[in-house]
């Protein structure tokens, strides 16, 4: 019976009421109720996709096993993550305090059952949450997940370890290395694959399987750069300007001049132009061949309805035919077709005899069969009628041909990729176009797949590196081309089955001296079934209880191992520290890392799945649960991560109850100070001095206070981590995050200022001498300027002036005070009241529904600011009439409340309850 009396007593307990009893009215059932609701609607939000998701939705093979890993990892990280925040709620509610052993003392309870009834009543906590949590979801993505696929064999999600960059004359040996497994698997029966490299001039190109050095594949949207190389040879020789608008190259008639800017020919070689990847009016009569019956009447009729106006907020937008309309209109000027314009201008010069659009006899003898490695695909001319490896036809091309039309050899590609590294060896014209095409410019921010930091030349994609590079892809070959001129090396991946560009991407990393996504194979099981889906359905509910588990008994062993380690006195001076801390990990993690469970081919600095990555150790785990074996190394983590956290909390608990209850109730909480002195300084006259050094030690002393400010410091910090991965140093993207967090700052401290300390404690100020009027007002601004305002102003300068050159960092921080100002004296409106003073009770926090209500419209108009701020920046004219307008808010505020403080005549506001409600002393 004693257990029972705890186990239920300690269950109700266990949510912190010290940090939100204010919004419970003090009530554990109301509290857990609340709780359990907000869980049930996160589960709810979660199986509303899982409606939506089906294989068409995804490419087979490895990017559909992307997609699934990716939705998988989504699912248990977000459950690490809610579940690891519960684990900060209840931080005080886990282990024995003075409040239990108080009552619990002088009963004859033995220890043992306090221990088992506080275990108990923690493991309870966590699977209810973790049941409501997925409740929903739960049930329905196990059977999204249990699509039929038959059984495939894939390279590997892993990394390689890094070697001393290799030279071309030892890279064939590394390869042969590299590929042993998938070479004595079989995968080269049928698949071809051409390599070549070239460092310091010298060359060499190898191959694999069916392919051989003259071997011809099709190159996909490898001919992009081909097509930008050819607008760069008009523009050298004057026939176009890259600023020219694509309707003066049209059929005169096809479209008339639009109002605003129009799409450029730098807009189509960017991917800036806003056209959409495919033509709205595509539509594949073959879909074997879908490219072969889009003609130039089609693509024009296309543009006549769709125009050439170019949004006002175009950015980087990769578009099929935007570079096909690019192609069409320099054969149009030149006055031949595509084919012929690309041999005249670039082929030719370069001596690329097998770089061609239409194959002779004889190159049709050397061109492979191609293999698919694309199912039913999300743009439109992938619904094709053969199965994932199936042999296909080639692709033929009319209007889009300068998107994707060219064939060529590893050879041929090898010398493009030479005059690529060195343009000043072709001399004359061919030098300058190339050079022009490796001028950046702009970003590809918003890219999914590619990574940050990345930008654009004419085509080319740059990564941080200095490496230029592009992929292609049809139906039945891949592709990928790289060089970097300031290391002096270029490698070139054809293929006409495997994927190119994980191939590609090794081989960066092979020149580069980086871990490389490693070449390995693995047997991926077959899926689907009655019987499958019942294994889902235990593997999801396994991982998903593992995985909390492990996130729980981390806070919790940090917490137990930190109480012993300390002494008591400081342990409970540094715990709301580490509990903050916690919090911040956790959000700061989830946020930080990869969003897709895969390496990224186009990042030459990922090696695959962050192996630092908990969430990602589960994901290895619910493969390895399900029967694949992909990503055993994550799931040894994950058992040997679980392992040390249980163990961690279990010595936690033990050494709590045998070393830690003499203590507390043997050692004072608190030891007086032996300090006389304050360190705060005067902030004004006495009264405003005596008010802003209560908020300040309020603050500091109060841990509910503390936390419930830091998850409005964790949600500003998730969305700048989220905008801060924007791919350029200087962008719109940098300056929200700022602006964020500095909304968030003083919004959270206006909020945590209104929720009181203790109620009961305000008949202190009450009786005190303290009235409503200037030197209130002047304490109330002083204090959220000194604990929102400066630290965000400081934080932000700290890194601007770090990172970014020091004008527009100091321009940009004066704006950012500013700002901070006007919200601050906005958040000061209203009756005057002595912070954490005043109660805000259930249904009078109407400032702050409506603030989270309407975050995501806040977060549209602040990056609408930005982008306002950045065109400002970059115009002195602008700055100043942005510099004036906000300081004119600003004064404006300050003086209306400044004004208004100066004839108030009101009492200080306490209680929300109506003032005739209550009975006054007036002392």
């Amino acid at each position: 019976m004693q257990f029972r009396v705890l186990y239920r007593d300690f269950l109700r307990r266990m949510i912190d009421l010290e940090v939100l009893s204010v919004h419970a009215g003090g009530d554990a059932s109301t509290l857990m109720g609340q709780f359990a609701a907000l869980l049930l609607f996160i589960s709810l939000l979660f199986s509303i996709p899982a409606l939506f998701f089906s294989v068409k939705l995804a490419v087979q093979g490895q990017m559909f096993l992307v997609g699934v890993w990716s939705l998988e990892h989504f699912l248990i990280a977000t459950s690490m993550l809610l579940v690891g925040l519960f684990a900060v709620l209840t931080w005080n509610s886990t282990f024995p305090d003075k409040r239990d052993l108080l009552i619990l003392a002088p009963l004859p309870v033995r220890t043992r059952t306090l221990f088992l009834a506080k275990i108990a009543a923690a493991g309870t906590a966590l699977g209810l949450t973790i049941f409501t949590l997925h409740a929903l979801a739960g049930i329905v993505w196990p059977l999204a997940f249990n699509k039929p696929l038959v059984a495939q064999t894939l390279p590997v999600f892993a990394s390689d370890p890094a070697i001393a960059p290799v030279q071309a004359a030892e890279m064939q040996s590394v390869m042969d290395r590299d590929l042993e497994q998938a070479r004595r698997g079989g995968v080269f029966a049928q698949a071809g694959l051409a390599i070549g490299v070239v460092t310091h001039g010298e060359r060499r190109v190898f191959t694999y399987g069916t392919a051989k050095p003259d071997s011809i594949f099709e190159i996909a949207s490898v001919t992009k750069t081909f097509t930008a190389l050819t607008l760069a040879r008009m523009v050298e020789q004057g026939k176009v300007k890259l600023d020219e608008p694509v309707r003066q190259l049209l059929p005169p008639g096809t479209v008339e001049k639009p109002d605003g800017k129009e799409i450029t020919l730098l807009d189509l070689a960017t991917h800036h132009s806003g056209l959409p990847r495919m033509p709205s009016s595509f539509h594949a009569a073959n879909p074997d061949n879908p490219f072969a019956d889009f003609h130039a009447a089609d693509l024009y009729d296309f543009l006549a309805a769709h125009g050439v106006r170019k949004p006002a907020d175009a950015s980087f937008h990769y578009s099929n035919v935007g570079v096909g309309l690019l192609g069409q209109v320099l054969a149009d000027r030149a006055g031949m077709s595509y084919a012929d314009l690309v041999k005249k201008e670039v082929t030719d010069r370069l001596g690329l005899k097998d770089t061609v659009v239409s194959l002779s006899p004889e190159q049709r003898g050397r061109f492979l069969q191609g293999h698919n490695t694309f199912s039913e695909g999300p743009d439109g001319y992938r619904k094709i009628p053969h199965g994932y490896g199936d042999a296909v036809p080639p692709w033929d091309f009319d209007a889009l041909a300068g998107c994707g039309a060219l064939h060529s050899t590893a050879n041929d590609m090898l010398a493009y990729l030479e005059a690529n590294l060195h343009p000043e060896a072709k001399g004359g014209v061919l030098a300058a176009a190339l050079r022009e095409t490796h001028k950046l410019r702009g970003g590809v921010e918003g890219s999914v797949g590619i990574g940050p930091g990345m930008r654009i030349g004419l085509i080319w994609l740059h990564s941080p590196d200095g490496t230029y590079f592009h992929d292609g892809g049809s139906l039945g070959f891949t592709s990928f081309v790289f060089f970097n001129p300031k290391e002096d090396y270029a490698g070139i991946v054809l293929s006409n089955s495997l994927f190119a560009q994980l191939v590609g991407a090794h081989l960066r990393q092979r020149l580069a001296g980086l871990p490389a996504h490693s070449l390995a194979n693995v047997n991926i099981p077959a899926s689907g079934g009655a019987k499958g889906a019942m294994r889902l359905f235990a593997v999801y509910w396994i991982t998903m209880f593992a995985a909390s588990t492990f996130i729980y008994c981390c806070v919790l062993g940090v917490q137990g191992l930190a109480a012993q380690l300390l002494p008591r006195q400081l342990f409970l001076r540094v715990s709301s520290f580490l509990q903050l801390a916690a919090f911040c990990v956790l959000v700061s993690v989830y946020f930080l890392q990869p969003l897709l469970a895969a390496p990224n081919p186009f990042d030459i600095q990922s090696a695959g799945m962050p192996g630092w990555s908990p969430s990602y150790w589960f994901l290895g785990l619910f493969q390895q649960l399900n029967g694949s074996p992909a990503l055993a190394a994550l799931a040894t983590r994950a058992w040997i991560g679980l392992a040390a956290a249980v163990g961690a909390t279990v010595v936690g608990y033990a050494l709590s109850y045998f070393r830690s209850l003499r203590k507390i109730i043997e050692e004072p909480d608190i030891l007086p100070s032996t300090r006389r002195e304050s360190l705060l300084p005067s902030f004004g006259t006495l009264p405003q001095t005596a008010l802003v050094q209560f908020t300040i030690r309020t603050l500091l002393r109060s841990r509910q206070h503390r936390v419930i400010l830091a998850f409005y410091l964790g949600v500003g910090f998730a969305v700048s981590a989220c905008l801060l991965r924007s791919p350029q140093q200087w962008s719109e993207p940098l300056l929200a995050a700022s602006i964020i967090l500095m909304g968030l700052w003083v919004v959270g401290m206006r909020a945590v200022f209104s929720l009181p300390l203790d109620l009961s404690a305000n008949w202190i100020f009450r009786m005190t001498p303290m009235r409503a009027g200037a030197d209130c007002v002047t304490a109330r601004r002083r204090s959220l300027w000194l604990l929102s305002v400066a630290p965000a102003w400081v934080g932000s300068a700290v890194v601007f002036l770090a990172t970014l050159p020091w004008r527009p960092a100091v321009e940009h921080l004066i704006l950012l005070g500013l700002f901070g100002v006007m919200v601050a004296e906005l958040c000061l409106q209203g009756d005057q009241k002595i912070p954490f003073t005043c109660s805000w009770l259930p249904g009078k926090s109407k400032f702050h529904i409506a603030f989270w209500a309407g975050v995501i419209f806040i977060l549209e108009i602040v990056l609408q600011g930005a982008e306002l701020e950045q065109r400002a920046l970059e115009n002195a004219t602008g700055y100043a009439v942005l510099f004036l307008t906000l300081a004119a808010i600003a004064a404006s505020a300050f003086w209306r409340i400044s004004r208004a403080a100066e004839v108030e005549i009101e009492r200080l506001q306490f209680e929300e309850t109506p003032s005739w409600r209550l009975t006054r002393l007036d002392l």
